[in-house]
């Protein structure tokens, strides 16, 4: 891999780890017209959906 890419992902890392690309609006609510939910709280209330059979 070129030492330029590398840099790169590096850098974009680093945004994502220090949260720059979390900013929180009301895009999903006014999209919707529900209030976006977590993560955990969409998989309990679609768990049976990923329970193998």
């Amino acid at each position: 891999m070129r030492e330029r890419t590398i840099l790169a992902q590096r850098g974009l890392f680093q945004v994502i780890r220090d949260g720059g690309n979390a900013p929180v609006t009301d895009v999903v609510e006014r999209l919707t017209g529900r209030a976006p939910r977590t993560l955990a709280q969409y998989a309990a209330e679609n768990a049976e959906v990923w329970r193998a059979e």
